[in-house]
């Protein structure tokens, strides 16, 4: 019966991880400033990535899928990175611009300066941990102010 090393673990997660990625070796290289030589050699086992190679190697690969990260950040012994965000859709997008330039109309202000106010509020708000649900919440139960 053959002995797996934990490092040949660690170039399986490697490479599924670059492989779903679509990046050759050099590509990854290049992205985790190490050598291709040593890609090909934490992949194959030949040898493991030091300590701080292995966080920081998470934190460059963050764009890859969830799963593979996952198990990437395991045979590693490292913290997984948090899950990301899903990208804003562009529909969304179009409504909140649209939204904002009809309330800095009625509010007579210029969109820049309520798209800046509003950025600095929902900031705070994350920071303090106040889900935005609720500020929408606030905003809806609001009595309209009256227009100048």
């Amino acid at each position: 019966m053959q002995k797996t090393e934990p490092r040949a673990g660690i170039g399986v997660a490697l490479r599924e991880v670059r492989r779903s990625l679509g990046l050759l070796q050099e590509q990854l290289a290049q992205r985790l400033r190490v050598s291709r030589e040593t890609i090909s050699a934490w992949e194959t086992g030949r040898w493991p990535p030091l300590h701080d190679e292995r966080v920081r190697m998470v934190q460059r690969l963050a764009d890859a899928p969830a799963d593979a990260l996952a198990r990437l950040a395991a045979a590693l012994g490292v913290p997984a990175p948090a899950p990301r965000e899903a990208a804003p859709d562009p529909a969304a997008r179009t409504r909140f611009a649209n939204a904002l330039r009809a309330a800095a109309d009625e509010l007579d202000v210029p969109a820049s300066v309520l798209r800046r106010t509003l950025g600095v509020l929902v900031t705070h708000l994350k920071a303090g941990g106040v889900p935005l649900e609720s500020l929408a919440g606030l905003v809806a139960s609001e009595p309209r102010a009256a227009k100048r």
